[in-house]
């Protein structure tokens, strides 16, 4: 937990007389940005899916299919309860995405099996709906 002081420097106050009542409201909210009601995570539905794709090993130079992990963020139909102004003007810009979860893997050569990282992918991508 932050430190009472360190955390109004973060905020850009600088000054004790804001009280904890906001430091509380930023605890109670699940983390969300203060200043708004409803929390990003609250206009996506969540799920893991494993895609394959062909890498080349740096170490053997054997190319194989890999199952990257993704994590998939697909926009909800409505608004959550609780939001205001704010918050409908960020769901309304708000896109489905996809975001790799992976950054290395372990080459499938017997004689090899040394793990790499994956270059040459973007690490996130936008779904069309």
């Amino acid at each position: 937990m932050f430190h009472y002081h360190v955390w109004c420097q973060l905020m850009g106050d600088g000054c004790p007389d804001i009280g904890w009542s906001r430091l509380d409201s930023v605890r109670d909210n699940g983390g969300a940005v203060p200043g708004y009601n409803v929390d990003e995570r609250a206009y996506f539905n969540e799920s893991q899916t494993a895609k394959p794709i062909t890498l080349n090993c740096p170490w053997c130079r054997t190319q194989n299919v890999y199952d990257l992990r993704w994590m998939v963020r697909k926009k909800k139909d409505r608004l959550p309860p609780g939001a205001d102004e704010r918050d409908r003007a960020r769901f309304q810009k708000s896109q489905s995405y996809m975001v790799l979860l992976d950054d290395k893997v372990a080459c499938k050569n017997l004689r090899c099996r040394k793990r790499f990282d994956i270059s040459g992918i973007k690490t996130m991508a936008y779904l069309t709906d």
